[in-house]
């Protein structure tokens, strides 16, 4: 018999009726160039003489705030780009009208016109900000480097073709298993429990087989 836990069969329609696709959230920092001054103060760091110490050297703590000043620009650069997968049947008619071009070999291999493809699903999918078509142009073709246009790309394209499982945390079942772990272990220095053979107990007198000597 299988040891897997299995929730009771829950309300199919309820559930249908209210359904929600896949979403996700690619955060993108616009700033990406003040990299280069973190890496510039990091190196002012590695560039002290081995007598100096690290911590505790005046100096050192001047660039250390500023580089956290420069990282703290950067966050506050950075745009959580929300999207959500379209309906299967919407898809289907989405990709159905961004069919690959004739005479265009990568795109009847891919099976997708290459050159409109992402950018209209990227926008279709794109939940928030809300942006209009120019500024949504000027933040794809000049504003993100490729890198960064791959993440939303593969995002939008990954929520309608793959698979939704409900993801599993290794971080959060270890510190759920260590806390439950935790709670039953007796508290330090307390008394045995009732029934509990723990404990140090001490001799009665009248049964101790120690003879003293006379």
């Amino acid at each position: 018999m299988s040891n897997t836990r299995r929730a009771k069969n829950p309300d199919a329609v309820a559930l249908i009726k209210g359904a929600k696709r896949p979403e996700k959230i690619v955060p993108i920092c616009l700033r990406p160039d003040l990299n280069a001054e973190i890496d510039r103060l990091e190196g002012e760091l590695g560039r002290q003489r081995p007598s100096e110490r690290l911590i505790g050297n005046a100096e050192n703590v001047r660039i250390a705030k500023q580089i956290e000043a420069v990282r703290e620009q950067m966050r506050q650069s950075t745009v959580e780009f929300h999207f959500r997968a379209l309906g299967r049947k919407e898809f289907r008619e989405f990709t159905a009208n961004h069919a690959p071009r004739d005479g265009d070999a990568d795109d009847q291999r891919q099976g997708i016109n290459r050159e409109t493809y992402a950018f209209d699903l990227v926008r279709m999918c794109l939940v928030s900000p809300t942006l209009d078509d120019e500024t949504y142009a000027t933040l794809v073709d000049d504003t993100l480097s490729a890198g960064q246009w791959g993440q939303m790309a593969d995002a939008a394209i990954g929520l309608n073709i793959q698979d939704a499982k409900v993801p599993y945390s290794s971080n959060a079942s270890l510190i759920l298993s260590s806390s439950a772990e935790t709670s039953k272990r007796p508290p330090v220095g307390g008394s045995p429990s009732n029934g509990s053979t723990g404990g140090s107990q001490s001799k009665s007198p009248s049964t101790s087989t120690t003879k003293m000597e006379s």
